[in-house]
């Protein structure tokens, strides 16, 4: 910087704007070859050798500012010390496998379907392959942020996955094919926007990092959207414990129907077998007097009876830690203060009034 007031001076006389713009080009260079500063001094430099010759000539600023862009550049540029000390972070290659991971969330149709990524999964649940033909064998799949989508395998492939994939177990599965969901066509297990194809070219891989996978899935179905899912779909919801029925014996086993309320206040009713309701008998008279929040996965849409029903995948958890929690801890606080009932028992009586018209005597 100290050569920058002579080269200043040498501007103060009146010279044709060709001679400046000639001399200003050479002072520069002169710079880059002796001068051993920093980039960013030269460029100061550069900078109020500029400004005088704008001044001082008549040339169009905007072509002098365009010639010493191209020098600035050129003098900012990363540079090589001694032909082999690296002075700059070089550009690091894409790697495929990074890039390409994904999550269900972030997976939208906006390129087209189907597309080819990476996901990093645990096996929810692990279906028994078609009975008949063996053709094909359904997974339900959980990211590492909860959401679920499903899986599916055909053909020759079945065996191969079925081998591969252990339910409860966290794999890396490379180049699965995210695709629309044809539930409108075929039954699926669960409703989502898209499904996942596993082919040929999938490859799997143990996960071995630490990384903890929520308990809870992390999108739970509102009540007004659980009578639109199809019949025998699963769902997860969450619900305040606001009544429970007596014990019944359904075919040969027991039988107890639990009545749910969501943040808007819409009731529906969760049948739960014997074994599942055994495993946490206190535990559910103690959520009733006390209008505790559940979360419960995996129930199974019964559309005849308009319940949902526990299945051999269903799991409770009491008193969860979910972010929506906050929302129905409200409405127990505020059921809890009024203690007034009479709605669930009108819910009751027009249920019953339903089954009395579709179910046999």
């Amino acid at each position: 910087m100290k050569g920058a007031v002579p080269l200043l001076l040498l501007f103060s006389f009146p010279l044709p704007w060709w001679r400046q713009l000639m001399l200003c080009s050479c002072l520069f260079l002169i710079v880059v070859h002796q001068c051993v500063a920093c980039p960013l001094g030269i460029a100061c430099c550069v900078e109020k050798v500029t400004s005088s010759v704008v001044l001082r000539s008549s040339v169009c600023p905007l072509v002098i500012a365009c010639c010493v862009e191209k020098l600035t550049s050129s003098l900012m540029a990363p540079l090589r010390l001694g032909g082999s000390k690296r002075t700059y972070a070089e550009y690091a290659e894409p790697n495929p496998a990074t890039d390409c991971l994904k999550l269900f969330d972030d997976v939208d149709d906006s390129r087209g379907l189907p597309q080819t990524w990476t996901i990093i999964v645990r096996i929810d649940v692990k279906f028994p392959m078609e009975p008949r033909y063996h053709d094909k064998q359904h997974f339900i799949l959980v990211d590492t942020t909860g959401s679920k989508i499903e899986a599916i395998s055909y053909g020759n492939k079945v065996h191969r996955f079925d081998t591969l994939l252990q339910q409860g177990c966290k794999y890396i599965l490379k180049d699965v094919v995210f695709g629309p969901n044809w539930g409108d066509l075929e039954f699926r297990n669960i409703g989502h926007r898209f499904e996942v194809t596993l082919t040929r070219k999938t490859r799997v891989e143990p996960y071995t990092f630490r990384l903890q996978f929520p308990p809870c899935p992390k999108h739970l179905m509102p009540f007004h959207e659980v009578i639109r899912q199809p019949n025998k779909t699963f769902v997860d919801v969450m619900g305040i414990v606001v009544h429970m029925e007596p014990l019944e014996h359904v075919g040969n086993r027991l039988y107890r129907e639990v009545v749910l309320m969501d943040a808007r206040w819409h009731l529906i009713i969760v049948g739960i077998c014997s074994d599942l309701f055994c495993r946490n008998f206190q535990r559910w008279y103690k959520a009733r007097d006390e209008k505790e929040i559940i979360i419960a996965t995996m129930l199974r849409q019964n559309s005849t009876h308009r319940c949902l029903e526990s299945s051999d995948h269903t799991s409770l958890d009491f008193n969860p830690r979910h972010h929506t929690w906050h929302q129905l801890a409200t409405v127990r606080r505020i059921m809890m203060e009024r203690q007034n009932l009479r709605f669930v028992n009108r819910y009751l009586e027009a249920r019953w009034a339903y089954l009395a018209t579709v179910l046999p005597h």
